[in-house]
Formats: C-alpha cells, structure tokens, sequence
C-alpha cells in the first residue's frame, strides 16, 4: 500500500526530545535577564508543540515548566518538490489532515466502545497529535505576517474552532479590530534591524549590483520600517495581549534595542516590559506561576542596574529555580530618567 502523504506535518514533534541542555546556550540569555524560554519548531504546515524552560541550567527534567505548550502552524507553501509546494495546496493538505484526525478520533473512540464490526484503528503519531489540537477553543499558534496571512490564519483557524495566537504579526495594524475579536493576541517578532538610511544615488553612477536603489525605493523601504516599529504601540494601543519574540534577531540582546525603537514610536514602556513578563505568562496560560511578582508564584526575579529600556542598564542579579547568578558586579547604577514638566 501507498504510504500516507505526510509532507510538512509533523505535529507530533516534541523539542523537549531533541533540546541539548548546552550551558552556553542559557548563560548566554541569562547575562540578558530572561529566566524563562518559549522554545518553537517552525518551518511545518504544522510544526509541532512549542517548549517552556527555565534558564537554570538545571537538567532538563527539572527545568522545563510545560513540556508542550501549543500547536504551531502556518499556511504558507513549503518551497519543496511536489504536492503541497503552493499556497492552495498548503491549505488544502492541511485542511485534510484535520479532516482524518477527526475520523481518526471517531474511529478510536468506536473501536475503544467496542462497536460491532469496528476493526483496531491504525497506530498515526500525527493524526494523534492533530486530533489532539481539535479540542474546541484550543489555543493554538499561526505564523503570519502579512494582513492577507493574518486573515488567511484567522478564516482556518475559525474554520475548525481553534482558539489563534499569531506569531510574526508585521502588518498587525492592518487588522487590528479583526485580531481583537478573533485572536487571543500577538506574539510579534521584532527583527526589522536598524533604520534604513536614504541615500540619493550619485548623478554619475551607473548601473551595477552595488549600485543604491532608486530613492523612491529607499523612502518605501523606510516607511515600511516605520509601520514595523510602531505596530507594536498600535497593538498594545488596540488592548490586544502582546508578547514579543527573539527570532530573526542576529543575537538575542538586539530585542532591547528593538523595544527601544518602538517605545521611540509610541509603545508605553510598562507595556514593553509587561511584553517580556505579565503578557506571555498570560497568553501560554501560566499567569498563576509566572509574569509577575506575587505570593505562589515562582521566584524568577531580574534586578538590574537601571531601567530596562535605559541601553546602560545592566543585569546585576537574576534568581531562577532557587539558583542565584550574579553580572556586571562594576556596573554602575544608572539613574532614573528625569521628570516630564
């Protein structure tokens, strides 16, 4: 028999089985102040479950929080040879999969009843996993970006009764009274890099690959980073939940000088930090343990040198799994910034 056309599914991947607890990894985003991760596969119609781990450096048995948080998928084309490599069959091939999880589901169930005639249901970890992610009003996260992906992962997700987070999110703005009463809010990606210099092109150069493009190209290129930068403020603004993710980043640390940027753009900076503490806790459904500092809640606690958004604070103290990791003991304290009139 024909084997089951399985491409750019696999919805049962677990990270906790396949994470290398390498010190390096969580020193590294520890110097930074995160006692946390939300480690996600990527790259899938359906990816996987995503991972919450401290950064104690512990063995992973002790350090993970939820060994799967929630199902991650995307509806773009994979880029591969053969079906589903388009948009249309993407949606298609996962549309149809669900479709099986659910008769899957019912045969399962049947056979478990012992229905007269019901042979044994075939062993399948994806449709197992898939089945899984039907439950009405399961959280479940989209990769999108753009309004026409936003609006594409919002009619699927309503489709088959998930609950959609969405990953990426640039063109948020765009859709803002849709994801406020559909979504349950936006883990944004906040990769967009430095502003773009405009720079006219010289009258006499000529065309070469190195050449600047067209200044008209340039001003767009600029506008769009602008639209970037402050799409974070238009969904706090909106009162969507709003978290913020490192992918895409050349190194973890430039998230900082992301939220910088778009606290220059509009973005409150209690709304930034609570995009990095209150707002994920609440969204991965862990607001009873993590986010914030209260009585019952675990002790991961950061105290640094000065205000976050302040590029010269520093990481002085960071508490996590009853560990205490000491940084930066010269660093200066950095004074609160003065006052508004």
């Amino acid at each position: 028999l024909p084997s089951d056309n399985r491409k750019g599914l696999t919805p049962e991947f677990a990270p906790r089985d396949h994470l290398k607890n390498e010190p390096g990894l969580w020193e590294a985003r520890r110097q930074l102040g995160f006692t946390a991760l939300h480690v996600l596969p990527q790259g899938r119609l359906a990816s996987g479950s995503g991972l919450l781990i401290t950064t104690s450096g512990l063995p992973l048995r002790e350090a993970v929080l939820r060994q799967a948080t929630f199902p991650e998928f995307q509806l773009f084309p994979l880029g591969q040879a053969g079906y589903p490599n388009t948009l249309m069959g993407g949606i298609a091939h996962l549309r149809q999969a669900l479709l099986d999880a659910r008769r899957w589901q019912q045969h399962v169930q049947l056979f478990s009843a012992k229905a007269p005639g019901v042979p044994r249901p075939p062993e399948d970890p994806v449709l197992e996993a898939l089945a899984h992610s039907l439950t009405p009003n399961q959280p479940s996260l989209w990769v999108a970006q753009s309004r026409d992906d936003i609006h594409r992962a919002l009619d699927f997700a309503a489709e088959h009764q998930f609950a959609p987070i969405i990953v990426g999110g640039s063109e948020s703005w765009r859709t803002l009274e849709r994801l406020k009463a559909e979504s349950r809010g936006i883990i944004a990606l906040v990769n967009w890099g430095d502003e773009p210099r405009v720079e006219p092109p010289a009258n006499n150069e000529g065309l070469n690959p190195k050449s600047k493009p067209p200044l008209r190209v340039q001003q767009r290129q600029l506008e769009r980073w602008n639209e970037q930068v402050a799409n974070l403020g238009k969904i706090q603004e909106a009162g969507l939940k709003l978290a913020v993710g490192t992918e895409g980043l050349g190194e973890p640390g430039h998230l900082f000088r992301s939220l910088r940027q778009a606290i220059a753009k509009g973005l409150p900076p209690q709304a930034a930090l609570a995009a990095l503490t209150r707002e994920p806790a609440t969204l991965l459904g862990l607001a009873d343990r993590l986010g914030t500092i209260e009585v019952g809640k675990l002790a991961h606690v950061t105290v640094l040198t000065g205000p976050f958004q302040d590029e010269r604070s520093r990481v002085r103290h960071l508490f996590v799994d009853g560990r205490h990791f000491e940084y930066h003991k010269d660093a200066q304290p950095v004074p609160p910034p003065a006052p508004p009139p």
